[in-house]
């Protein structure tokens, strides 16, 4: 055995030793990398759990300013209702063979106007306009006129009725719907005797 075979015993030994030592840390390696792979998962599906929380949270957030939106809306009715003061009258009045008109007479204009005249549980008239006027009147479809009107009136005054047959009146329910200058919505009622 000459120093070149020794040599090379060495370094086979050498090379051997590195070996052993490489597959050792190989292994320990891959078991960093397995615990690596295991903490990247658990991660994975953390990071999935937080994902449905923060959706769950951004729809009730939406929910939220829904909610917050609405109500914001009905303080905003409510302070216009509050502010909104005006009285409105409203007056049926008779005219060209016993048609029915309706007159807006207040100093403000009405929108979004719906009417309908009743005679005992009866709709005689009815009518609709999306802008009434101050102190316009609205033609209603229907009227009170000829056999129905001479059914359904009542003398003025019983000593009248004696002399004058012509001054009679008959009492109608007014029901108006309508939408004020400032947006509230509105219902009224009024009972009124309408002459012939």
């Amino acid at each position: 055995m000459d120093a070149s075979d020794i040599i090379s015993i060495i370094l086979g030994i050498i090379g051997f030793a590195f070996s052993v030592v490489a597959l050792f840390q190989s292994r320990t390696a891959n078991q960093h990398a397995e615990d690596a792979n295991r903490l990247s998962n658990a991660g994975n599906r953390l990071a999935s759990h937080a994902n449905d929380i923060a959706q769950r949270a951004n729809k009730l957030a939406f929910d939220a300013n829904q909610i917050a939106e609405d109500a914001n809306k009905v303080a905003h009715r409510t302070f216009d209702t509050g502010r909104d003061q005006t009285a409105y009258g409203w007056r049926v009045e008779r005219y060209e063979q016993g048609r029915l008109t309706v007159l807006n007479d207040s100093i403000r204009d009405a929108f979004d106007v719906s009417v309908a005249v009743r005679l005992e549980g009866e709709t005689i008239a009815s009518g609709h306009v999306g802008h009434l006027p101050a102190f316009h009147e609205l033609p209603l479809e229907g009227e009170l006129a000829g056999e129905e009107y001479t059914k359904r009136s009542v003398g003025v005054g019983s000593i009248q009725n004696l002399y004058r047959q012509s001054a009679r009146s008959v009492e109608v329910e007014l029901f108006v719907g309508y939408t004020t200058e400032l947006g509230v919505v509105r219902d009224d009622h009024v009972t009124q005797a309408v002459s012939q």
